[in-house]
């Protein structure tokens, strides 16, 4: 991601000269880093691509979540520079802008961490580059998204029943942080929801967010084409049935089973020529 940055407390070689913790040559740089400042830190999980997720979890562990934030704050200023680019991305350079941009809330630890990236490296590199470029933030937390923004509790998802709130909902677009709230049990994404793939439907609303995507001539008039064969939630009146559209294609396109997308073949036309989802002409993984 970045050149080896010549202020980082701790070289590598000096890491591996250290008295061991039980945590590897990672998590020994960052003990014998001390309290450097997190540019530093992040330079150290730089050094020690394979070690990253022990080392967050030794950070969250020792230094709190506070700081892991401020260092990957850090990672996402080096990283925005890097989504602005017009050469393609490496695999590696997908992940590290992905787990830039996603952090850990409430009881959450990195073993939830890890459930979301490892979905998140399977969409296409345009799809992270916009993450970067537009600061959406991926939120993980436990239970439900109300362990994050507790707010949430008394108030009502749109299109559900009056008296029903967003607690015990596992997933959610939060436009005042412009963040993708969700919630991980036991290794996978919590109960509760009814999309083809939370994580991707919730991210697709933050995309839409930032790009207006849903507004575009392209996707109103492929969602007007496929309209009368499409769930009553994405039928509802005004924008909200052509936003949720917009999600739950991006959604079973890129995490639906096999023939999810038979039924709507203009939107299914529309992701496959999706210039963001096309980026450096791939597709997905």
């Amino acid at each position: 991601m970045r050149d080896q940055v010549a202020s980082a407390t701790v070289s590598p070689a000096a890491a591996e000269r250290a008295p061991r913790s039980g945590g590897g040559a990672g998590i020994a740089a960052l003990e014998a880093a001390g309290d450097a400042a997190p540019a530093d830190l992040a330079a150290l999980l730089d050094d020690f691509p394979g070690q990253r997720t022990a080392m967050l979890g030794w950070l969250q562990a020792h230094r709190g979540n506070a700081v892991v934030a401020r260092v990957l704050e850090a990672e996402r200023r080096e990283l925005r520079a890097e989504a602005r680019g017009d050469q393609p991305l490496t695999a590696e350079q997908e992940r590290q802008m992905w787990e830039a941009q996603t952090t850990i809330h409430g009881t959450a630890d990195e073993s939830d961490r890890a459930v979301v990236l490892a979905e998140l490296v399977r969409l296409p590199e345009g799809v992270v580059r916009e993450v970067v470029r537009s600061g959406l933030r991926i939120k993980v937390c436990r239970n439900d998204i109300t362990e994050i923004e507790p707010s949430l509790a008394s108030r009502r998802p749109r299109g559900w029943a009056e008296g029903e709130t967003f607690a015990g909902v596992p997933g959610a677009y939060h436009p005042p942080s412009r963040s993708v709230l969700v919630a991980v049990q036991g290794g996978r994404f919590a109960p509760g929801h009814g999309s083809a793939h939370l994580l991707f439907h919730e991210l697709a609303h933050g995309l839409d967010a930032s790009t207006g995507a849903s507004r575009s001539r392209a996707f109103r008039a492929a969602y007007q084409a496929d309209q009368a064969g499409l769930p009553a939630y994405e039928q509802q009146a005004g924008n909200a049935g052509r936003s949720e559209a917009y999600a739950e294609s991006f959604a079973r396109t890129y995490g639906g089973a096999p023939g999810a997308m038979a039924g709507s073949p203009a939107l299914a036309g529309y992701w496959r020529d999706d210039e963001m989802t096309q980026a450096a002409g791939r597709s997905g993984r």
